[in-house]
């Protein structure tokens, strides 16, 4: 608001061409009371002109001709523009024809007869017709910026009067605001701190009102706090859930996916292993021995896998009977040794059925490994596990087969 009110000063009437208008008006009036001076000394003294008399009559006139241009030429926004332009251009007219060429008729006669024929009262009483008519326009060129300096002036002051009461008002709201806040929110909360304090230290009876208050604050903050725990226990299941084979409860597909992405994007010179394992002859499980006992083999594995992988491998079941792990590259391993140790455990497996029968099961594997952080690299290492445990199967199964970089 305060930025309107100045830019409008700026670019207000008073400051425009207007004013540049008004000082070429002037400019022709001092001229053109100049411009007489030497034809009344002239006609007092009866003397004629002096040929510098004459060269500097002829210069005062090019100026006020300079200065009509001027004048003509500055356009400014006063509300009566159009009406000043009708005086100037009348003004303009009654000049040269009342003054100047009167003037000129009287120096071309001086020339030649070397005196002025007219007296110093008639010089005056014509000579005034035009010069009258430019104060008469600079006169009311003068009142009416005044006019409107004033005006403006009064709408600047209401302005400012209107930007000062809109201050007072947010100056107002705002200290209500802090008031209301500072007695109904922040000295309730203060009083029941300190008396929680009492309460605590029982250094001083505290009301019953007060210990009303403050159960109900903890009963209320102990509801919320309940709220939030039971929100994030349902997030976290929720997360779990989906990223968890609820069978075996070794990490999904989706998981896999995420944190072997997460491990080949790593920047190590060492490599990031990957093995693919196949149970061996499992349709056979399932369809001799019934799916609750193949289930119970996929369950089997996934505890030799999560309780003899290294820590910082993660275990998963991708489908099926196919499980796999991946092992990060900046961990200590012996990855053949780590391998023979799950392949010993799973022979060593012993699954019972209900009628007291026992099932023994072996896995094929397939491992790959890649120091490669490219968009593709987890796709390209999966194929190549892939590879290398279709060889497994094909060598006899219950076979440890690498790719040709491993």
């Amino acid at each position: 608001m305060i930025d309107a009110i100045s830019n409008k000063l700026t670019n207000s009437i008073t400051s425009s061409s207007a004013v540049s208008r008004l000082i070429a008006i002037s400019m022709i009036r001092d001229n053109a009371g100049r411009l007489a001076a030497p034809f009344v000394n002239a006609l007092y003294y009866q003397s004629t002109l002096s040929s510098s008399e004459f060269s500097d009559t002829i210069r005062r006139m090019e100026e006020i001709h300079v200065s009509w241009s001027l004048v003509e030429y500055l356009q400014d926004n006063l509300p009566k523009n159009k009406y000043f332009q009708q005086q100037i251009e009348t003004t303009k007219a009654s000049y040269y024809e009342q003054s100047e060429m009167f003037l000129r008729d009287l120096s071309e006669q001086a020339k030649v007869t070397h005196r002025l024929n007219i007296n110093a009262y008639e010089f005056s009483m014509q000579y005034r017709k035009g010069l009258g008519a430019i104060e008469a326009l600079q006169n009311n060129y003068i009142n009416e910026l005044f006019r409107l300096y004033k005006q403006e002036e009064r709408q600047a002051l209401t302005k400012f009067v209107i930007v000062v009461l809109i201050l007072i008002a947010n100056i107002t709201l705002l200290a209500g605001i802090m008031t209301y806040i500072q007695r109904h929110i922040l000295k309730p909360l203060s009083d029941l701190n300190k008396a929680a304090s009492l309460l605590a230290n029982s250094t001083e009876n505290t009301s019953g009102k007060n210990i009303s208050e403050i159960q109900s604050l903890f009963n209320s903050l102990n509801v919320l706090d309940q709220q939030m725990k039971l929100q994030q226990s349902i997030h976290e299941k929720l997360v779990k859930d989906s990223e968890e084979d609820p069978l075996t409860k070794l990490a999904n597909r989706r998981r896999f996916t995420r944190e072997a992405l997460s491990m080949l994007a790593m920047s190590s010179e060492n490599p990031t292993h990957l093995v693919l394992i196949d149970l061996d002859y499992f349709k056979k499980v399932n369809d001799g021995w019934g799916h609750v006992v193949g289930d119970h083999v996929l369950v089997g594995i996934a505890d030799v896998l999560r309780k003899y992988s290294h820590p910082n491998s993660l275990s998963t079941r991708l489908g099926g009977e196919e499980f796999a792990i991946i092992f990060p590259p900046n961990i200590e391993l012996d990855l053949a040794q780590q391998l023979e140790i799950l392949q010993t455990k799973i022979r060593q497996l012993k699954i019972n059925n209900e009628q007291g029968g026992t099932l023994s099961v072996t896995a094929s594997f397939g491992v790959a490994s890649s120091t490669s952080t490219h968009a593709n690299a987890l796709k390209n290492l999966l194929t190549e596990a892939d590879e290398a445990l279709y060889r497994a199967k094909n060598q006899g199964r219950d076979q440890i087969c690498y790719t040709q970089s491993n």
